[in-house]
């Protein structure tokens, strides 16, 4: 008797990947880069804005998580701006490099959206055109504050955030604040 070939077609098999949106093997690692605003103030004066300036610069982070919801950052942000009549001398070229690490703590769901707070403590560098009172100086520095990431895919998503910046520069507690918003790779 003959035999028939058959020939039968089939879909392929998907292959397995990571889910986060439902599924819950969430990425390991995550690495953002963004736009950097800063609102500075470091020379207060009698209750006066002395001292008050703004930085625009560029920020990258990177957060290894330990499981679901725990990880450990580390972050540098970079500022350049100019001081107006904020100093004395006025119109001073600035630049600001912040280097530090700290907690990451992450509400991670099958949401695509993904709010999460960290504190972050580093060095904080300010470098002046002028070198008299101001030229560069170093003091150690925090971020408190936290964002929330919106997932376009498994291993992308856009992020806003956040920062109380906290500085001692010149013996004076300073109050600054930090905004980012760019990019998230999670891998």
């Amino acid at each position: 008797k003959a035999q028939e070939n058959v020939v039968t077609f089939a879909p392929p098999a998907a292959a397995a990947t990571p889910q986060i949106f439902g599924g819950t093997d969430y990425p390991q690692w995550q690495v953002a880069i963004g736009y950097q605003f800063n609102g500075i103030h470091l020379l207060p004066q009698g209750g006066t804005t002395t001292g008050r300036f703004h930085t625009s610069g560029f920020n990258v982070s990177a957060v290894r998580y330990f499981n679901d919801w725990f990880g450990a950052e580390a972050q540098i942000g970079f500022g350049f701006g100019n001081t107006g009549h904020g100093t004395a001398p006025p119109n001073l070229s600035a630049k600001s490099l912040f280097i530090g690490g700290g907690p990451h703590i992450a509400f991670r769901n099958s949401s695509r959206w993904e709010p999460w707070g960290h504190g972050i403590f580093g060095l904080l560098h300010f470098r002046f055109t002028q070198t008299g009172t101001l030229g560069g100086n170093s003091t150690l520095g925090w971020l408190a504050g936290g964002g929330v990431d919106y997932h376009l895919n498994d291993h992308l998503a856009i992020r806003g955030e956040g920062d109380y910046l906290g500085t001692r520069f010149f013996g004076v507690n300073h109050r600054n604040y930090q905004i980012v918003g760019g990019v998230v790779l999670n891998f």
